[in-house]
């Protein structure tokens, strides 16, 4: 191999006894994906696309359980999504600065979060119990809000 380890003539070499499943085709007329998140059993995985789609689907059945839209559609789209650890809720980022929350069991919006500066979020996560989510803006600063 030239380079590091998991490389070859430049391009990235699967090493680790990974297989490549059925691809998983976005919706039609969406934008490119700009994140994606697995739930920690594995049963869910979210993406979020630059036309402001956050994506649910089963991971078994690779079917769409939920659909949620930016509501701001004036801007940067989704781009950032995560799962909260029990599959309850969904975070998601735009480009606009703001973070939706979502309730994955009502699809029902569970709140906002502006960042304090306006600036376009590019990252969200949560904690491994739930109960912090920190969002990253594209100015370099990192949030952590407490869940309650």
């Amino acid at each position: 191999m030239d380079g590091p380890s998991g490389w070859r003539a430049g391009r990235p070499v699967l090493v680790s006894g990974f297989t490549r499943l059925v691809p998983i085709t976005s919706r039609a007329g969406a934008g490119g994906i700009q994140a994606l998140s697995f739930s920690t059993d594995g049963r869910i995985l979210a993406t979020a696309d630059n036309a402001g789609h956050a994506i649910v689907r089963n991971t078994a059945t690779q079917t769409m359980n939920a659909t949620f839209t930016d509501p701001n559609t004036s801007g940067y789209g989704a781009v950032a999504v995560a799962v909260s650890p029990d599959g309850t809720e969904l975070a998601v980022g735009d480009g606009n600065g703001t973070t939706y929350l979502w309730n994955l069991g009502t699809r029902g919006s569970a709140g906002t979060l502006a960042d304090p500066n306006g600036m376009g979020v590019q990252a969200v996560a949560f904690s491994s119990d739930g109960s912090l989510l920190a969002t990253g803006d594209i100015n370099g600063t990192t949030y952590v809000w407490q869940a309650g």
